[in-house]
């Protein structure tokens, strides 16, 4: 009977250690996650955002966030053509972002900044509103292409 309390105290003690480390774990994870969050800025429509990977990715009207699929992508939307503009914030910040429910989640050329040309065709094309692309002739990509002065 003695040896039967034994292993039952011992078993209980077992238990409240292994409950104690897994509830103290439990805290540290939640503070952490609270202190994160607390350092994600106010994001609105049209902000771009990066976070340590070089990927840069934009917010949409809905609040969420879509990827650049390239560099090229990204300029179309600057107004100096350069890849600057966006804000920096953590990858906890990010993971905390939703993410459309519909794919393709990626941002395309910003219409009618952009000649575009397959790499299997010469066909020539422009991106309109909408993301559609419009195919053009090389006299008109040639006059879109150079800047005007006014």
């Amino acid at each position: 009977m003695t040896d039967v309390l034994k292993l039952g105290k011992r078993i209980f003690t077992i238990g409240v250690v292994v409950t104690t480390i897994m509830w103290s774990l439990g805290v540290a994870t939640l503070a952490t996650s609270v202190a994160n969050a607390a350092t994600c800025p106010t994001l609105n429509a049209g902000d771009m955002i990066k976070f340590g990977k070089p990927v840069i990715y934009a917010v949409n009207n809905a609040g969420k966030v879509l990827y650049f699929p390239s560099g090229d992508e990204f300029k179309s939307w600057n107004t100096n053509d350069s890849y600057g503009g966006y804000i920096t914030v953590t990858q906890a910040c990010f993971d905390s972002l939703s993410v459309p429910s519909a794919y393709p989640g990626g941002v395309s050329f910003r219409p009618g900044s952009y000649v575009v040309k397959r790499p299997s065709s010469d066909l020539l094309y422009v991106v309109e509103p909408g993301n559609t692309l419009a195919q053009i002739s090389t006299t008109d990509a040639k006059a879109y292409m150079v800047p005007t002065t006014k």
